[in-house]
């Protein structure tokens, strides 16, 4: 079978079936993205983030589009273009929030588990703390346990965060080596792969990103 052209491409990608929660924005990117204009989709992104704010960006314009995106049946390669640029206008987008000034101490870490490669929810909680006026490390995807818990003992922060996308990521042995000798006050587990996991009553699991954001944040401002 060929691969359909572009008319057919952007046709199709004009039927996406964006959930009840997306944002008008969410189809302006997807727009963007189906003509691999990656311009036009940082400055959707960068709009709604100065209108909305991070996480409410990342809920209703970022997410549907990119939920959506993986409904469709695969491609010859076109899908696999849009959501790699997709990704990195995300990225970019994300990474243009101010962050405090050197100096300021860290308050917060955010690591992805170990294997764990997905990255982009945890741009977006670090994209969102910044923009609450906080200071975090980021240490991206895949962290093994011994490097998180050097790290972690190192930075001592408030609040160590460890992000998991899927169950085959989220071993909760990861996590004892940061409590039992409490290099950080509190510990979060987030991310879908936590979801239907046991874990030590100590770890704080919230249900998505916005709850993430406000546990870090009230962890943080309760002192």
């Amino acid at each position: 079978m060929s691969a359909p052209d572009a008319s057919t491409w952007v046709a199709e990608v004009d039927e996406l079936r964006l959930d009840a929660s997306a944002a008008p924005a969410a189809r302006i990117l997807a727009r963007a993205a189906t003509t691999l204009d990656s311009a036009a989709m940082v400055g959707a992104l960068t709009g709604s983030i100065r209108g909305m704010g991070v996480i409410a960006t990342w809920d209703r314009v970022a997410s549907p589009v990119l939920r959506a995106l993986e409904q469709l049946p695969p491609d010859t390669g076109q899908q696999i273009a849009v959501e790699r640029m997709l990704s990195r206008a995300v990225s970019e987008a994300f990474a243009a929030v101010p962050r405090p000034e050197p100096g300021v101490p860290v308050r917060v870490l955010l690591a992805c588990a170990d294997d764990e490669q997905h990255t982009l929810a945890l741009q977006a909680l670090a994209a969102a703390v910044a923009e609450f006026g906080l200071s975090s490390c980021s240490l991206g995807a895949g962290m093994p346990p011994g490097a998180l818990h050097s790290a972690v003992r190192r930075v001592r922060p408030v609040v160590a965060v460890v992000w998991s996308q899927t169950s085959a990521t989220a071993d909760p042995a990861h996590l004892l080596p940061l409590l039992i000798d409490r290099p950080c006050r509190a510990l979060v587990a987030a991310g879908p792969g936590w979801t239907a996991v046991a874990l030590p009553e100590a770890v704080v699991r919230p249900t998505d990103l916005s709850e993430a954001f406000d546990t870090i944040v009230g962890l943080i401002t309760a002192g």
